[in-house]
Parts: C-alpha cells; structure tokens; sequence
C-alpha cells in the first residue's frame, strides 16, 4: 500500500461522498426502524383486539347455540302443552261458551236484526199495556165513584153495601 499523504487525502475525499451517502442511508434506515416499531406497536394491538374479538364472537357463538337449544324445548313444550295442561277442559268450556258470542261476531246483520226485534216487540208490549191500564184506570175510577143510595146515603163504589137487597137481609131497615 502507498503510504503517501496525497493517496491517503484523495481516497478521504474520495470515500467522504460514499461515507455521506451511507451516513444519509443509515439514517433512513434508522428512520424506517423507528416506523416499523411504532407499526409493529400498532399490529400488536390489533392483534390483541383480534384475540379479544374472536373471544367475544366465540361466546357469543355458544350462546346462539344456548338460545336455539332451549328455543326448541320450549317450542316442544308449547306442542305439548294442550295435552299436558291441567286446565285444558275448562279453557275448553269457555271457548264452546263463547261460541254464541262468535256467531254474533261473525255475522253481525243477524245481531241487529235481533236488537231491532226485541226494540220494536218492547215499544209494541209497552204500548199495549199503556191501553190497558188506560181502561183499567177508568175502571179505577168507577170504584172511587160515589154511589147514592135508595135511603139517601152515599156509598163508595163498590166499598160499603153494594146494594139495599144486602141491607135487608141483615135485619137492618
């Protein structure tokens, strides 16, 4: 090797361009280093939010699998159950007593008909009966009227002595 000091400064300046250089690329790589660590920060927590995620989906899986299992108990037992109710026969009478109230439901032109009969059949009875006690009250009437008798005295109808025939007979007059 050549031990003279021009040598030695040219290959200085020489390697000062490249030694710049490398200095300019370790500090990109430092610089993509210190990127990379705050990604693989980042990564790492979304790899522990991926765990907790598949954690919550998995129990989350079970618990459908829970709610179908005991859905289709429940359904079986809703199947069963009108064999199985010890009420059955009186939800049963009430239903066959309900029926009337049905058939009024479903046809309704028939259920005013039937309100307009009894209506009018209440306005015809009470009608009538008005007539009749009309003439029951002139009857009434007749009764309160005072009737003179052959003596002269005055008898309620038909209160008193009817007529003087009974008056006789009693050993009176």
């Amino acid at each position: 090797m050549v031990k003279s000091d021009d040598y030695r400064l040219y290959l200085e300046e020489r390697f000062k361009e490249q030694r710049d250089s490398l200095n300019e690329i370790k500090v990109g790589i430092a610089d993509i280093n210190s990127h990379l660590k705050q990604l693989n920060g980042k990564v790492v927590e979304h790899e522990k939010y991926i765990v907790y995620a598949n954690g919550v989906i998995e129990h989350r899986r079970k618990q459908a699998e829970d709610f179908e299992k005991k859905f289709v108990e429940i359904e079986e037992e809703i199947k069963k159950h009108p064999v199985t109710c010890p009420n059955f026969s009186e939800i049963k009478a009430i239903k066959d007593d309900l029926e009337e109230y049905r058939f009024f439901k479903k046809y309704p032109k028939i259920a005013a008909l039937l309100i307009l009969t009894i209506v009018v059949g209440s306005i015809y009875f009470f009608l009538s009966t008005r007539s009749e006690l009309k003439g029951l009250m002139k009857r009434v009437d007749m009764i309160n009227t005072p009737v003179q008798m052959r003596d002269g005295s005055y008898v309620l109808y038909p209160s008193g002595m009817v007529c003087d025939s009974l008056i006789n007979e009693g050993g009176n007059k």
